[in-house]
């Protein structure tokens, strides 16, 4: 390898030591290297954080993984005023992470990957403690999974202190000033990735060129390795970037502070409102903001869980972590969401009783209400109503929309067997067309007792097949052209419909169906209706609802909670990201759209 002239450029991810002999040896025939080594991931929590959210990030870059990856948070740095509350916060917050069998989707601590890798950490945590740490979570293990541990009062001559402990074992140091955490920050030697949580986040950009490493992350856990983004330490965390975008130049110490400067990257957990500016990579000035809002969202209320989901058996067979309105807006903080669209979600609020269902509804639309009521400026609400119940539900509808003020309407696909557009849902949709209102449909269960014998959950096939019914129904039953002034919106890109739209449009051609009179052909159908990115943020989905609806009714939906965090916010990214839109493209699909489905939102975003 190193003899051969074929051999331009090496690449290792290894240890300090291995990276000083391969140097050595790939400069006798100078050879390029880019060397990824260890790192000591500092996380730098200021005076003004949102202190919820700090505990969160500081519970995710800690322990995701079990500490057994390079950018895990290996110090968090605190300013001494919040230092008490951080840690009792983040010691409760890590005693309540489940550990166990990793094949268990609960989990979330599990097994280290050797028992020496096990020994190694318990080492370390002896030698902290030996010299006067105080450990205060954690510290034991059963087998291979160790205690998410917490470590304060750790001395600088500690191992622990210097070196990389690959488990879930983290410190935290008090300080008393932003140049004292920067100090902190910079005393070991690796420098790979780092974060800083601030309130404001241009405090954070000022501090950021100061902290000695390859990737400083503003209001984002040092484990946020962006695709788009070059890969690479400082001092003895390596040189050298590694990413797609990555120039041929990229393995020369001259792209150093180049990288870490233009690495910052803000999540927007504190960010200026909309329409204001925001400083480039480099201190510059980019474009406004756009803005981004999420309109598939739900809110899973502790009364609504319980009267939903009999036995914790959730509808559609994806159980989601607990919801609670502070963690909601950690999320959004963390995704970098403007504004959510709340609703309930699958299995809707009638469970076959027509009294508690009305009661339900309503509990669930106040709460809903209180909620925008609370944070106008990162909510707006689509009502539940009591389907099957006709009576119940266009009184709930006046309430809700009248009384309440929300801002729409959500539907289930179907509703007690009867799907939308069904003859007996007719007043109901009369009044929604008299409202000229705005209508989400979410799929739920199928009534085909046969969906369920495949032993699959309902997420997997149901869910998108039954969206595609309602929509054939709302379609041949004439009731999309009946209701020419609802705004209909569709969950996950309309399931199926992409796909089949040719299908439906043959049929239409052979003239199947009657009352083509009224309706008209399905393709001239579809480009009026509204599709949702959730779960369908893919590259070929959207070229398929390019060639059939066209995009300019296509918007942004996460489906939270229920897909794991990291699947919703990465597909936003890759929206963000995707060459498969155009900047007037993402720009629709991130909020002008949404502002056409939603005309009550202008004046929140206007006044933003």
């Amino acid at each position: 390898m190193f003899g051969s002239q074929d051999v331009r450029l090496i690449n290792l991810i290894g240890g300090v030591k291995t990276a000083r002999l391969l140097a050595k040896r790939a400069g006798e025939t100078l050879k390029r290297t880019v060397l990824e080594l260890g790192g000591f991931n500092p996380m730098l929590v200021l005076d003004d954080v949102d202190m919820d959210y700090a505990v969160r990030t500081a519970t995710f870059g800690s322990f995701f993984h079990q500490g057994q990856i390079c950018l895990n948070t290996r110090k968090i740095i605190i300013h001494r005023s919040i230092y008490d509350e951080f840690v009792e916060k983040f010691v409760a917050r890590a005693g309540s992470l489940k550990m166990g069998d990793p094949l268990d989707p609960t989990t979330i601590i599990g097994p280290l990957i050797t028992q020496n890798a096990v020994d190694l950490v318990h080492e370390r945590i002896k030698d902290a403690v030996g010299k006067g740490a105080v450990v205060r979570a954690g510290g034991k293990s059963e087998g291979l999974v160790v205690e998410p541990t917490i470590l304060t009062d750790v001395p600088y001559d500690a191992i622990a202190a210097n070196e990389e402990t690959f488990g879930p074992v983290v410190i935290v140091e008090p300080v008393d000033s932003d140049d004292e955490a920067v100090a902190a920050a910079n005393r070991v030697m690796y420098g790979l990735t780092s974060s800083i949580l601030t309130g404001d986040t241009y405090r954070g950009f000022d501090l950021a060129p100061r902290i000695l490493t390859g990737i400083v992350n503003v209001n984002s856990p040092t484990v946020n390795d962006e695709i788009h983004a070059p890969m690479g330490g400082v001092r003895d965390s390596g040189w050298g970037r590694t990413a797609q975008t990555a120039s041929p130049t990229s393995a020369t110490s001259s792209g150093l502070t180049r990288t870490q400067e233009s690495a910052s990257t803000c999540s927007r957990h504190s960010r200026p409102g909309p329409g204001a500016v925001r400083p480039g990579p480099s201190g510059g000035a980019e474009d406004a903001m756009s803005l981004t809002v999420d309109l598939h969202h739900h809110a899973v209320p502790d009364f609504y869980w319980e009267a939903s989901n009999e036995d914790g058996e959730a509808t559609g067979g994806i159980t989601p972590p607990g919801w609670s309105a502070a963690g909601d807006l950690a999320y959004l903080d963390e995704a970098g969401i403007d504004l959510a669209v709340l609703s309930i979600s699958a299995p809707g609020v009638h469970f076959g009783d027509d009294a508690a269902a009305r009661t339900l509804a309503r509990r669930s639309n106040e709460y809903l209400a209180d909620l925008v009521r609370d944070r106008p400026d990162r909510y707006a609400a689509l009502a539940a109503i009591p389907l099957p119940d006709l009576d119940g539900a266009i009184t709930e509808l006046d309430y809700a929309l009248t009384t309440l003020g929300l801002d729409g309407v959500a539907l289930m696909s179907n509703a007690g067997g009867r799907y939308l557009g069904d003859s007996h849902f007719d007043e109901l949709f009369a009044e929604l067309q008299r409202r000229a209102a705005t209508v989400f449909v979410h799929p739920t269960v199928s009534p085909d007792p046969i969906a369920h014998t495949l032993g699959l959950p309902d997420t997997l096939l149901d869910f998108p097949v039954d969206t595609s019914r309602a929509i054939a129904k709302l379609h041949y039953s004439n009731t999309f052209a009946r209701t020419p002034d609802i705004k209909y919106l569709f969950a996950h890109a309309g399931g199926t419909i992409p796909y089949v739209a040719s299908r439906f449009a043959i049929v239409d051609d052979m003239g199947v169906i009657p009352g083509a009179e009224e309706r008209g052909p399905v393709l001239d159908t579809l480009p009026h209706l509204y599709w949702d990115t959730a779960s369908a943020f893919s590259d070929p989905v959207l070229r398929l609802l390019r060639s059939v609806t066209g995009l300019e009714h296509v918007v942004f939906g996460s489906d939270y909670p229920y897909p794991l965090d990291r699947i919703s916010i990465g597909g936003l990214r890759r929206l963000q990201q995707t060459s498969e839109l155009d900047d007037g493209e993402r720009a629709s699909l991130f909020g002008g759209a949404a502002t056409e489905l939603l005309p009550s939102l202008r004046n929140r975003t206007s006044a933003g």
